[in-house]
């Protein structure tokens, strides 16, 4: 068996600074197409012909999101996984997962993409860049640039812009690299913002490379209302 793409689609998280403003949980806002913000996600990487799925939910969801992947047709392309109290422990459930589905032996030709399930414009175009660029690679992580003044509130001066990117995913990574970074912070008290900050924290080279400047992640309401916008301008 040859190299391996797996995507990782975070869609556990309960949008609490969304969530009562849209009486629902942001993953199953109508968006594009008017379908549920995680589907945007998950058919982009089905375009980009990933070889498997695995999509991180909250238990209580569980019901609901099987009878949508039923609704699409989708239910035999994804592989739910139950997530955790937080996105760390949730994300180690799906390497858990993988390690149980395939053996060691090919850990190192299997590279995961994990992205998060709000963030909807994201294409099959960038995943596919992605996929030639990781190739020979520990692992990559996208990232945006700042075009506004950045000001450090607490030190209370300016910062160089150019200084500072914003992260972006999927980030993608070697899954021996990913695993094995997993069980090395195991027990550590420190706060990690995301995979690519488990992988820097344990000595791993991963690279950083440009991502898209749509793909952006629904959080509040005015990245909302910014992405509504931006879907009505493309009908």
């Amino acid at each position: 068996m040859g190299r391996m793409d797996i995507g990782i689609i975070m869609a556990a998280g309960s949008g609490e600074r969304l969530f009562s403003s849209l009486k629902m949980k942001k993953q199953f806002y109508p968006f594009i197409d008017n379908k549920e913000m995680f589907l945007s996600s998950i058919y982009a990487f089905i375009d980009s012909k990933i070889d498997k799925i695995y999509l991180v939910i909250s238990s209580e969801d569980k019901e609901k999101v099987i009878s949508i992947l039923k609704r699409d047709g989708l239910e035999n392309k994804i592989t739910l996984v139950e997530g955790s109290s937080s996105r760390e422990k949730s994300v180690k459930r799906a390497v858990d997962r993988i390690r149980d589905d395939y053996p060691p032996s090919l850990y190192k030709d299997i590279y995961a993409y994990i992205h998060d399930g709000d963030r909807p414009f994201i294409t099959s175009d960038f995943i596919l860049r992605l996929q030639k660029e990781v190739k020979g690679k520990v692992g990559l992580i996208p990232y945006s640039t700042n075009s506004s003044s950045l000001f450090n509130l607490k030190d209370r001066v300016y910062v160089n812009r150019d200084d500072y990117v914003q992260i972006q995913t999927p980030q993608v990574f070697r899954f021996d690299a990913l695993g094995d970074s997993f069980e090395k912070i195991k027990g550590r008290e420190d706060s990690f913002l995301d995979e690519g900050s488990i992988l820097l924290s344990c000595s791993y080279d991963v690279l950083f490379t440009e991502g898209v400047s749509t793909n952006i992640k629904i959080s509040d309401e005015k990245s909302l209302a910014y992405g509504l916008y931006y879907i009505s301008k493309e009908k």
